[in-house]
């Protein structure tokens, strides 16, 4: 056995001391990487979303940022507050850090406040929503068939109970003081109620973790608890509870039976609530890759290689079987080419940005691992079959962009709560959230969502408002809300004058002369509806059929008026078409016996 001397022990020794102050010496020379912790570089990209967030969404004229242009219909000064906030997130990250719990009995009250703060911040002018306003006062005779639940071939579970939900309303004298139409009413309190459910469902699942709570809470989804007429907070509800329902089965080692099965009912469950519920197969699909490996056949395949297959069965799904083609798709106009810059502007608007606060913080933390490629596999897999669905509805349908936002970040949100992580981390994440969600609030909930309405809907691209114009369509939403607001009726009535001078094509300007001068019927204004009606009915007789029509002679107010202007017009001038043209108003005045608008006249309804 050869032994070393005491000589070369020594020479060992300085070797070594040779080789740490050259290691030493060599590591000073190289840069720095590490300059900032990962909180500290989590906060510093939070301060830069924010601020750019700010930045970009002052810009006037471009519909591109449609969905962050919020600031601009605020008071000046409201512009700093996201600024001071993203400034005092950076002064505060060593002490942010120290966050950790936030006492239960303070979530649960915070909770019970929820009615209240959402009640007082509700949409008040439903500029964008979808034709929940066009809807008639339920019946409040309930009876037993009302409770029970539509088949999922024939309705959708959430449809049946909003409508169970507004004949409750009706029963107990909601309508009674409503000064818009009932169905707006019902709607608001529907979503009302099941987003104060959402949330304390969310408070009971993560109160052990607070910054994620928070993070779910703030989220800009969340503004769909707010009244909107595209009420989804049930469908929200349903999908929370497959969410909460997932993270048992992605904290075990090994995935057994009992995992799955609540996530596979409500994921049923959710189909049948809503359609959007298909995306709930991209964690099962992450659930499927995880159970795979167990197999020695199956152990090398790549774990996004489900989460792959299942998107592009969802793609088929939509482009090919009548089940697609039924749920995702406008079958009343040709949807918009698939990956077009239009939904990619929806897209970049309502998925991408509210999801990089998230992604980056995943980003950072995980070091990029293949947890994190998993999950932006998902996202872009996700983002795929939104392309596949190409939306008609553009920026009108906002809240339902929100709605499908849900499920893009429900991944992200189920890894973070099964995982070690420091949670802490996601405290940025709930500033960048109020970044985008208080100014939507702030807007929609006050007359500022007329003027961002009148600016977005020019820009807007949608189907709607290339088969109607875009006057057209912004002036029918805003007339009706049937609300006894003065701005309100001045923007209708700017809004069908300026389609009949401007709308193009101009095959679209005699469209909205018509609805301008039934709307003059509609708010009071009888001596200039009048003036218009006979104009119009001199150019071109046949045009009263369009005042006959479901719109806009049958759903609003002071009807009767137009009616009665029209008869006199034909008896004066046309005596052989009064006697069909009185036939017809006889029979519309027997319909709406059956189907009335609303309980309490506007101030401006003299007539029925």
């Amino acid at each position: 056995m050869k032994t070393s001397t005491p000589h070369e022990g020594k020479m060992i020794q300085v070797k070594t001391k040779l080789k740490t102050k050259d290691t030493l010496s060599s590591n000073s020379a190289l840069p720095r990487r590490s300059i900032l912790s990962p909180f500290q570089r989590t906060i510093t990209a939070s301060a830069i979303i924010i601020a750019a967030t700010v930045f970009v969404g002052i810009i006037p004229g471009t519909f591109l940022n449609y969905g962050f242009n919020y600031y601009q219909f605020l008071p000046t000064p409201c512009i700093a507050i996201p600024l001071v906030a993203a400034a005092a997130l950076f002064s505060m990250r060593k002490r942010i850090n120290e966050f950790r719990v936030i006492p239960l009995a303070v979530v649960v009250s915070i909770a019970i406040l929820l009615p209240i703060c959402f009640w007082l911040f509700r949409t008040r002018v439903h500029c964008f929503g979808g034709d929940g306003a066009v809807g008639v006062v339920a019946n409040s005779n309930l009876s037993l068939s009302d409770f029970i639940p539509v088949t999922p071939f024939k309705g959708r579970l959430n449809g049946y109970l909003s409508g169970v939900f507004a004949k409750l309303c009706a029963l107990v004298g909601l309508y009674e003081h409503c000064e818009v139409m009932p169905s707006i009413l019902a709607t608001a309190v529907y979503s009302i109620f099941f987003g104060c459910l959402f949330i304390w469902i969310a408070a009971m699942a993560f109160h052990k973790t607070p910054s994620l709570f928070l993070a779910i809470a703030t989220a800009p989804f969340v503004f769909n608890f707010f009244g909107n007429i595209d009420a989804y907070s049930f469908s929200l509800t349903i999908g929370l509870l497959f969410l909460c329902s997932c993270i048992p089965a992605f904290r075990a080692d090994k995935i057994l039976a009992r995992h799955l099965a609540l996530p596979i009912f409500l994921w049923v469950l959710g189909i049948w609530t809503h359609p959007f519920h298909a995306f709930d197969g991209f964690v099962i699909a992450i659930l499927a890759a995880r159970i795979a490996v167990r197999w020695k056949r199956f152990e090398k395949i790549p774990d996004v290689l489900p989460v792959i297959l299942y998107g592009i069965v969802f793609i088929v799904a939509i482009k090919v079987s009548k089940w697609g083609n039924a749920w995702f798709k406008w079958e009343f106009a040709q949807t918009p080419p698939t990956f077009s810059i239009d939904t990619f502007t929806h897209w970049f608007n309502m998925f991408f940005l509210p999801m990089v606060p998230l992604m980056t913080t995943f980003g950072i933390w995980s070091g990029f691992s293949p947890r994190f490629r998993c999950l932006v596999t998902t996202f872009l897999a996700e983002s795929a079959v939104f392309f596949t669905m190409a939306f008609t509805l553009g920026a009108a349908d906002q809240f339902n962009y929100q709605h499908l936002l849900f499920f893009f970040m429900m991944p992200w949100i189920i890894d973070l709560a099964a995982r070690p992580f420091q949670h802490s981390a996601l405290i940025p994440i709930v500033f960048c959230n109020l970044a985008f969600l208080m100014p939507m609030i702030a807007v929609h909930s006050t007359d500022a969502t007329i003027a961002r309405a009148e600016a977005v809907y020019p820009l807007d691209p949608c189907q709607h408002n290339r088969i109607m114009s875009w006057q057209t369509h912004l002036g029918l939403v805003l007339g009706d809300n049937l609300q006894t607001n003065p701005k309100v009726k001045s923007a209708v009535l700017r809004t069908f004058m300026d389609g009949a001078k401007n709308a193009q094509p101009p095959g679209f300007r005699g469209g909205n002369y018509i609805y301008h001068t039934a709307f003059l019927y509609h708010f009071g204004e009888f001596e200039r509806g009048k003036k218009q009606l006979i104009s119009i009915l001199n150019g071109n007789p046949d045009a009263v059929r369009w005042f006959l029509s479901p719109r806009p002679g049958f759903i609003y107010c002071n009807r009767l008026r137009l009616w009665e202007d029209i008869c006199a017009y034909f008896r004066q001038r046309s005596p052989q078409l009064a006697e069909p043209v009185e036939n017809t108003v006889k029979n519309l005045k027997k319909e709406i016996v059956k189907t009335p608008y609303y309980v309490k006249r506007p101030s401006y309804c003299e007539t029925e």
